[in-house]
């Protein structure tokens, strides 16, 4: 299985500490990567399962996705 996490910094969430809003998507990434690992192993066929990533202020940004 592959996991990819994957996000755009493009935008105002980013601009005032671009660390801690990454830190921030990173833990909620974390919790994501476990559902989609989980659910694909559930499922092997279910190829590119994947959940949405929201930053700070609820902009969708990203995704975490299993393969």
């Amino acid at each position: 299985m592959k996991i990819t996490v994957e996000f755009d910094t493009d935008n105002a969430a980013f601009e005032d500490n671009f660390s801690a809003e990454v830190e921030a998507v990173m833990e909620r990434a974390k919790f994501l990567v476990k559902a989609v690992a989980h659910k694909h192993r559930e499922d092997p066929s279910n190829v590119g399962e994947y959940r949405r990533l929201y930053d700070t202020n609820g902009n969708g940004i990203g995704k975490v996705v299993a393969e």
